[in-house]
């Protein structure tokens, strides 16, 4: 913790000047027995906690094509010791994890090529080739509970009266993210949810409609609607259609 203080100077020295970095994204990690992935024992990440903690909470440092250095909140690195735990000893970054997204849950994929696998005791190893369920995890988002979202062609917005989403709005509109059990929705400023019809994306929805969220690039997002079962596009014209079959300028949301 430090103290920010503001006073009077006519020149700009070291003490003046700042660093801007993006905000990672951090999330929650569950495992299939409802236990939380933590560090708040040792230097071992354990799945064995029932409630969430600063110690729950881990940063996704994304680098691209789905991979990430994790951090923890005592600001060391997620890695492999020679046993093939899972520990938190990484002074910087060393060998990225792959996260295999797959519907509400992923597969976490260590620097050895192994998937991570949780033991009974919550010990959690880079053995698996991910056929086991306990490679299986629910990842949620931990600190974006507002998100507003851009695409190549600007802000996502609502177009007015109609509801309709457009995506190529000079000024952003500020959504509420809900996650329950790795399905997300977006709220509007008016209390309306996110949907999707045949003419594309909406703010109409009076309940909440599933999306599968996706965090393949630093910064940048993959939103799935989940009854189409495929991936939000945005269009030149300013629409967002729920079209896209994969990751491309389009799919792809900086948020």
């Amino acid at each position: 913790k430090a103290v920010l203080k503001v006073k009077p100077t006519d020149k700009v020295t070291k003490d003046e000047l700042f660093s801007i970095r993006d905000s990672e994204p951090q999330f929650v990690i569950l495992d299939t027995r409802g236990k939380y992935v933590s560090v708040r024992g040792s230097a071992e990440i354990k799945a064995d906690q029932p409630d969430v903690t600063d110690n729950e909470r881990f940063q996704f440092e994304v680098i691209g094509d789905n991979k990430a250095y994790i951090l923890t909140n005592r600001r060391k690195y997620a890695e492999i010791d020679g046993s093939k735990t899972l520990v938190a000893t990484g002074d910087k970054p060393s060998a990225p994890f792959t996260v295999h997204y797959e519907g509400n849950r992923v597969k976490l994929q260590a620097p050895n090529g192994k998937f991570i696998t949780v033991k009974p005791n919550g010990s959690l190893l880079a053995n698996g080739d991910g056929s086991d369920p306990s490679s299986s995890f629910c990842l949620t988002l931990d600190n974006r509970p507002s998100i507003f979202l851009r695409g190549q062609y600007g802000f996502i917005g609502n177009k007015g009266a109609s509801g309709r989403l457009d995506c190529k709005k000079a000024k952003q509109d500020v959504y509420k993210l809900e996650c329950t059990d790795g399905v997300y929705s977006f709220q509007s400023q008016e209390g309306k949810y996110w949907g999707v019809d045949g003419d594309g994306a909406h703010q109409n929805a009076g309940a909440k409609v599933a999306f599968h969220l996706e965090f393949p690039q630093r910064s940048l997002c993959l939103i799935k609607a989940v009854d189409q079962d495929a991936y939000l596009q945005g269009e030149q014209n300013g629409a967002i259609t729920a079209v896209g079959k994969g990751e491309n300028k389009n799919t792809l949301w900086e948020y």
